[in-house]
């Protein structure tokens, strides 16, 4: 059974129900449906190397099933994620960590400190931030299974800030014979410690990516904060749709979900792409509404105009009539009276600057806040 992001919830709740077998007072409990979400990303994931590439869809991908030694928490100051204890020595340059209890890569054996000290290694060639600090790195010295240290040359003070990062690559842990591999060639064995386990023999790069749950994930007891804290898996299976097609995947989502999305952007090519309605904002208010079709066609607030007249035409034998808006944007905080835009308009009037125009319809769905087509101008001419 596939839920919904609807029904997943529901799905959580349900009760295994027992059924009785013919020999009396024998039960035995029903198999509860696996409780699954399904995504549609905004890429493929063509790399499974989260180190190897710095594309935030490989971080999404090590994120689901990789751990790290810190994580940020969500008033972002690095917290320990693998690491249970550290110490830090009195000159500030030996810094040592004990892993917490509990830790098992996915094929069941004991993520050690040696696995951690080869991860480090391999990410520090790959991270501007890893590289500026093993710069500083006398040695990284095994103490015991669950033990390592990083001996520093000189103090550096944004040691486990580096360790914590989320920008990509992250500094996911891997075990020693994975990490061995050269830092410019892609692993090719994906075995983790995080919540999830990758389901190699059902990816399929373009269509599909699918994680299950690993049973044996420990997490933190702290409260999950930000990506660190306790990571508390609720769903059995995760599926990544992949829809290269950013319009492919905004109809599929619209038309399996009865979805209205609200998508916000500066870039007018994308919005005229992919929305349907479209509202024109300044200074924080709607000065037009109406469907793409007419708004691209017939623009009526004078700053719907500037907007389209500004924006490039793919062809050099073509030209828009240009719309010349003078004057600085003034401050959301501190608006002008009346209309905000008069400040800048190029057809402003004495009214404009005494009061703010009414959202009004001008034609069926159009919408605009501007004196100058407002329905008492239009009667009055």
């Amino acid at each position: 059974m596939t839920t919904s992001r609807r029904t997943i919830l529901a799905a959580g709740m349900a009760a295994a129900g027992l059924a009785s077998l013919a020999a009396p007072h024998v039960t035995r409990a029903q198999q509860r449906p696996p409780r699954q979400a399904r995504m549609v990303p905004h890429g493929d994931l063509s790399v499974l190397d989260p180190i190897w590439t710095t594309q935030n869809m490989a971080a999404y991908h090590g994120a689901m099933m990789y751990d790290t030694l810190f994580g940020i928490d969500g008033n972002f100051n690095p917290q320990p994620q693998m690491v249970g204890k550290t110490n830090i020595s009195a000159d500030r340059k030996t810094y040592t960590f004990e892993l917490r209890p509990g830790l098992r890569w996915h094929d069941g054996t004991a993520v050690t400190a040696r696995d951690c000290v080869a991860s480090l290694r391999r990410w520090q060639v790959k991270d501007g931030a890893g590289t500026h600090l093993f710069a500083r790195v006398a040695d990284t010295p095994v103490v015991d299974e669950k033990t390592f240290r990083i001996v520093l040359k000189e103090p550096y003070g944004l040691l486990i800030e580096a360790l914590a990062k989320t920008s990509t690559p992250m500094c996911f842990m891997m075990k020693a014979e994975i990490a061995a591999t050269d830092p410019n060639t892609q692993i090719t064995r994906h075995i983790g410690s995080g919540p999830f386990k990758f389901v190699e023999a059902e990816y399929r790069q373009g269509s599909r990516v699918v994680y299950e749950r690993n049973p044996d994930y420990v997490p933190r007891s702290e409260a999950a904060s930000g990506i660190a804290g306790g990571k508390r898996v609720l769903l059995d299976r995760v599926i990544w749709n992949i829809m290269p097609d950013a319009q492919t995947a905004s109809s599929a989502l619209q038309d399996e979900f009865g979805l209205a999305y609200l998508f916000i952007s500066h870039d007018l090519a994308v919005v005229e792409h992919i929305g349907h309605r479209i509202a024109v904002m300044y200074l924080g208010r709607i000065v037009e509404l109406a469907p793409k079709d007419r708004i691209f066609a017939q623009p009526q607030h004078p700053y719907t105009e500037a907007l389209m007249a500004a924006a490039p035409i793919a062809n050099p034998k073509l030209r828009r009539k240009r719309l010349v808006i003078e004057g600085d944007v003034p401050s959301p905080m501190n608006p002008p009276s009346g209309c905000h835009f008069h400040t800048r308009c190029p057809y402003a009037e004495a009214r404009c600057k005494q009061t703010y125009p009414p959202l009004q319809e001008i034609a069926p769905g159009h919408f605009v806040a501007c004196h100058l087509r407002s329905k008492d101008t239009a009667a009055a001419a």
